[in-house]
């Protein structure tokens, strides 16, 4: 995929929708209708996020409740809805502090002209809010809970297949953010000065899932090698091609020893992660207990070497003179017991 575009990030600093309407969509997926709708001005690359406080009116549910309203910026879709859909519903069954759904529409072509959920509204802190006040012992107990949180996410039983997860909890496609999306195929494919007009997102990425990490590894090597073959700006990579398709090759017959090796290793098995589990989608109180893990939208069953954001790297990257004494021989300890998770 390309970097994040400007044109991409303007989406979420524009108000996507207006106030009427959004009243209007509360008012037909539950009855009520919003006191209250605010948006931040600290927004992400995929959403456009409001707050919306909900009328009182009984015998109706979120009646007098807080909620997020999400609004999806064109990049991949339905699958990207409908896998967060279906990890929090998996998530909340299993004791994971996620976001109840409150409603959810993952067809691009709805009235409201966008891809949407709305979630409950956990009203808790990001832990990058509250991390460097919190006490040694505080500490030690979010570290605790980082990795009991890992722990019980290899623990949920779901398909081991390398890919996403779909509503009815069955595996889906792949689903990586490095994926070409929407904006990025017309911008760099289908737009002058390029004309590639016949490529769409199937042609330019993986729309499978994958039961061994060569075989998730070979469609990725597949896409790299059509784009490469077809595009006249990388024209000088040409010469790879060759070698590429011998390893694609290799990878898909699994006749090597090393790529059997590869596919038979308990180490390369399907495992759910959150992939971008940081202290800024960790909510937690003033006394460091997590209270709720939000943006699962690129969760997906894959290797364990696929999660990101680390404890060590969310602490030591920001202040690691504010670290207590001791807290890296205890973070190696704990995170042992995690490589141990057969």
């Amino acid at each position: 995929m390309a970097m994040l575009h400007p044109d991409d990030e303007k989406f979420a600093q524009q108000e996507v929708l207006s106030h009427t309407s959004i009243s209007a969509l509360f008012n037909e997926r539950l009855g009520l209708v919003p006191t209250r709708i605010t948006s931040s001005e600290n927004q992400g690359a995929f959403h456009k996020v409001y707050f919306v406080s909900l009328e009182q009116a009984d015998g109706r549910p979120w009646s007098g409740r807080d909620v997020v309203l999400r609004i999806a910026r064109k990049t991949i879709e339905k699958i990207k809805t409908e896998n967060e859909m279906a990890m929090l519903a998996v998530l909340r069954a299993s004791g994971i502090p996620v976001p109840e759904v409150v409603f959810f529409c993952s067809d691009p072509d709805n009235p409201v002209g966008y891809e949407y959920n709305c979630l409950e509204r956990i009203p808790y802190p990001s832990l990058v809010e509250t991390w460097v006040n919190l006490l040694p012992p505080q500490l030690d107990r979010v570290l605790d809970q980082h990795v009991d949180i890992f722990i019980k996410l290899f623990s949920i039983n779901v398909p081991r297949n390398h890919g996403s997860l779909t509503l009815s909890g069955n595996s889906g496609p792949v689903l990586e953010e490095t994926m070409w999306s929407l904006p990025d195929i017309h911008r760099y494919f289908n737009a002058e000065p390029y004309n590639l007009r016949d490529e769409t997102f199937a042609t330019l990425n993986p729309t499978g899932f994958y039961t061994t990490w060569p075989d998730y590894i070979s469609a990725f090597l597949k896409t790299y090698h059509h784009i490469v073959s077809i595009h006249p700006v990388v024209n000088f990579l040409r010469d790879i091609l060759e070698p590429l398709q011998r390893l694609i090759e290799v990878l898909d017959t699994a006749e090597a020893p090393w790529v059997q090796r590869l596919r038979n290793s308990p180490a390369l098995r399907g495992r759910l992660f959150h992939r971008d589990f940081h202290f800024g989608n960790i909510l937690s109180d003033r006394e460091g207990t997590i209270k709720g893990i939000i943006d699962w939208e690129f969760a997906g069953i894959g290797v364990s070497f696929a999660k990101r954001s680390s404890m060590m790297r969310n602490c030591v990257g920001a202040h690691p003179q504010l670290l207590p004494l001791g807290f890296t021989k205890r973070t190696k300890k704990r995170c042992w017991e995690l490589k141990a998770k057969p």
